[in-house]
């Protein structure tokens, strides 16, 4: 009886034991393994940009999205191509008249036990928002769901729907909705009314064919000041003359 209990003992022991292995989640759900594993890797976006009212915003621009996991990491990068038309008003005096601007931002999160979601703790502007909490939620293996919540709020500020449906093609769409504070709303505006939204038409691409594109699209938008995290994260225009 005792060498009985031992030997249970031992056994729990055991598998506790490879359960605080680092790395090993063996509750992981292989739906939300696929998702992250899909998405992985480059991807070039074709963007359109229209208000609350439908009309364009800004109706042809375009993107490089990088994505990358690293044991329990989550690290994406983005590069925007806005046009000379709205590129001074990003950019501010640094961006002279007819010429483009590349904006770069940079998060970073933790997939959550199960790898259900990604929490982001790290974002660079222009994609953080002071006093949001954010998370990339799986919702099947091919489909996920950003939240950008603001505690307190009625309606979230931002909600994306990402699509991938198949493996070198993916969708964006990303909602601005009016919020409690009405930021940015039209007048008579409800919380979860719509303010604006996005769209990204993406293709999958290798990092030879991203950095080739990203001098074309450099080249085609008259680029002349980019705007990129430095060390401490905070938003900074340089120009590449």
């Amino acid at each position: 009886m005792m060498q009985a209990i031992r030997r249970r003992g031992q056994r729990t022991a055991l598998v506790i034991a490879l359960l605080c292995l680092p790395g090993l989640n063996l509750f992981a759900d292989p739906l939300h393994d696929a998702y992250w594993e899909a998405t992985v890797g480059h991807w070039h976006g074709q963007s359109t940009y229209l208000d609350g009212a439908l009309d364009y915003r800004i109706r042809d621009y375009h993107s490089l999205v990088s994505i990358r996991i690293d044991g329990d990491r989550y690290f994406e990068r983005e590069i925007k191509f806005y046009p000379a038309d709205v590129a001074r008003q990003i950019g501010g005096a640094l961006v002279r008249d007819g010429e483009g601007l590349e904006v770069v931002a940079e998060q970073e999160g933790v997939l959550t036990a199960g790898s259900a979601s990604v929490l982001i703790t790290r974002q660079t502007a222009p994609t953080a928002i002071e006093g949001t909490a954010t998370s990339i939620i799986a919702v099947a293996a091919d489909t996920a769901v950003i939240r950008v919540v603001v505690p307190g709020q009625d309606a979230d500020p931002y909600r994306t729907l990402i699509t991938m449906p198949t493996p070198g093609k993916r969708h964006r769409i990303t909602l601005g909705l009016v919020d409690s504070q009405a930021n940015s709303a039209a007048a008579g505006a409800a919380p979860g009314d719509l303010r604006g939204f996005s769209i990204f038409r993406e293709t999958r691409v290798s990092a030879a064919e991203l950095e080739q594109l990203r001098a074309d699209y450099r080249q085609r938008y008259k680029i002349g000041a980019v705007m990129a995290p430095d060390g401490d994260g905070a938003n900074a225009i340089s120009r590449l003359d």
